[in-house]
């Protein structure tokens, strides 16, 4: 089973410190994905933590803070016989609250 790596298109905020995270599936030509996993780390490249498992292609992320810098990735995820397969990580994107 070969799954397509997911395509994060946009990060946002609203000035509340909630950030809108959208991401393209990237379906074509494979299998399609039961859900994503949503991580976000303070670092660009290390100490990822996944914050949420979602089925649709965004995510709000209500539980980021005045001051702090995020980074985001996904992955999608699906079970086949039993186990779970995992696209490659999107790329990362960067979102500052100042």
């Amino acid at each position: 089973v070969v799954l397509n790596t997911p395509i994060l298109t946009s990060v946002t905020n609203d000035n509340l410190c909630a950030t809108y995270i959208t991401w393209e599936p990237n379906d074509l030509d494979s299998y399609t994905v039961d859900g994503y996993e949503v991580y976000r780390s303070l670092y660009s490249n290390k100490s990822f933590t996944k914050i949420a498992t979602v089925t649709s292609n965004n995510y709000v992320d209500t539980t980021t803070a005045y001051g702090k810098t995020y980074y985001y990735k996904v992955r999608g995820v699906r079970e086949v016989n039993g186990e779970k397969v995992y696209t490659k990580w999107s790329n990362v994107k960067k979102q500052v609250f100042a």
